[in-house]
């Protein structure tokens, strides 16, 4: 496809149409996360961890760095395996595909090929599978379209500026039609501006489409914005210790005074997590054993204390 035009929406024989209502809301949980340990050598990287993600939910892992919220991650996308407990994808009536190539993975780079153009990058993730020629051209047009990039088609990445490459690298996940997106921190070299953009991109993207996603952040107010609940980390070895849903309504402005106080809270947990002792083991857990649940209503002030490492200064 390199170097091949981009035909007009009419040329392709194709139109605009967003994802089909797979009923995600009424499902059960898609994702399940019994016990999940992982180590690399005698370092404890994962201990116990118990995670239920319901179908079109955005969930956000936050915490320090080197608290597993990656590997955890990698683990979901069929990257790495755990050493203990089960993961399971719910089985969909909807798709027809298998396993893992049910789920997309944004990394924090926008790993864009440079001597391909936004088209063709876009387009990477089809290649290999059994696709006509024009359906793949009208689902490449159609991606390009929701995130305002159809413009661009034929620009290559060092001609775009860094919140078009990660709308760019956003299309390339998600032409593959996912039925879980995951994200490691997509949008943290981004200037705040932009920042901003991409997140009202992704809600309304994940409004059209209905999609799952996981992401990981260390932006307190990213985690607010974007998620319906947000999971705790603590390091060594790292294990959730509080599932907080946050219970707001879309659009959140920063402005919001129930937004910010939400943050504030969230920050007070971050800041004052008690981060219990780790199990001796990785033998599962009683169901809900050391995990608190509490929605992000009133909590810690956070004032006086220092900022976690887990959270960017210019959040605070």
């Amino acid at each position: 496809m390199s170097g091949q035009v981009l035909p007009s929406q009419a040329e392709a024989g194709c139109r605009i149409i967003p994802f089909a209502d797979h009923g995600l809301k009424k499902a059960p949980p898609l994702i399940r996360l019994r016990g999940i340990g992982k180590s690399f050598g005698p370092l404890r990287v994962l201990a116990n961890v118990d995670l239920q993600v319901q179908a079109g939910e955005i969930t956000a892992l936050i915490g320090s760095s080197g608290c597993g919220k990656s590997t955890l991650l990698n683990i979901l996308a069929g990257l790495d395996t755990q050493d203990h407990g089960t993961y399971t994808l719910a089985e969909s009536k909807n798709s027809e595909k298998a396993g893992r190539q049910r789920v997309a993975y944004m990394f924090q780079e926008d790993r864009l090929l440079p001597w391909r153009t936004v088209r063709d990058n876009v387009a990477l993730g089809l290649e290999a599978a059994r696709i006509e020629k024009k359906e793949r051209l009208c689902r490449v047009y159609n991606m390009l379209k929701l995130v305002g990039l159809e413009e661009f088609a034929g620009a290559f990445p060092y001609q775009l500026s860094g919140g078009m490459r990660s709308r760019a690298a956003l299309a390339r996940s998600l032409v593959v039609e996912p039925e879980v997106l995951l994200l490691d921190e997509p949008f943290s070299k981004l200037d705040s501006q932009t920042r901003s953009q991409m997140h009202a991109e992704l809600l309304n993207i994940h409004a059209v489409t209905g999609m799952t996603a996981v992401f990981v952040t260390h932006d307190v107010e990213e985690a607010v914005v974007l998620a319906d609940k947000v999971a705790i980390f603590a390091p060594r070895p790292g294990r959730i210790t509080e599932i907080v849903p946050v219970e707001l309504a879309r659009p959140r402005s920063l402005l919001d005074k129930n937004v910010t106080e939400q943050i504030r809270s969230l920050r007070g947990k971050l800041c004052f997590n008690p981060h219990p002792s780790p199990p001796p083991d990785d033998s599962a857990p009683a169901e809900g054993a050391g995990l608190h649940v509490s929605p992000l209503k009133g909590g810690i002030t956070g004032k006086g204390c220092r900022a976690s490492p887990g959270v960017k200064r210019e959040s605070l």
